[in-house]
């Protein structure tokens, strides 16, 4: 048990580096996206921002995955059994739906829009 324990721990290690990296594409790509508006490019900026939307997915789901492997190893650190089924809890749930129910036109036309960040 000891073994599948560590290995359980070796998995979480990476699917949270996997997580991490998906999170800084996201953000490159949001980046990238910002770029192509000051260019003029909004067909460009579209295609970053989908980049940058399946990536913030791909996080969220290492996260449900991390939530798994967490559960999976304090359940067998007590001395229970591998659970079979895990629920996802609703937060990331929702965090994952909403990423993928994102228009990405309202998205494009969201980050056009100058922000006014003045005192008054």
């Amino acid at each position: 048990m000891a073994h599948r324990i560590e290995q359980l721990r070796d998995d979480l290690h990476d699917v949270s580096a996997r997580r991490d990296t998906e999170k800084l594409v996201a953000r490159e790509w949001e980046k990238k996206a910002l770029l192509a508006i000051k260019a003029g490019r909004d067909d460009l900026a579209k295609q970053a921002l989908e980049r940058s939307h399946a990536h913030a997915a791909f996080a969220i789901e290492h996260d449900i995955e991390a939530h798994k492997l967490g559960l999976t190893i304090a359940a067998l650190a007590a001395g229970g059994v591998e659970p079979r089924d895990i629920d996802v809890p609703r937060a990331l749930r929702e965090r994952l739906a909403a990423i993928r129910a994102i228009d990405l036109d309202a998205a494009l036309a969201a980050l056009k829009r100058p922000q006014d960040f003045s005192i008054q």
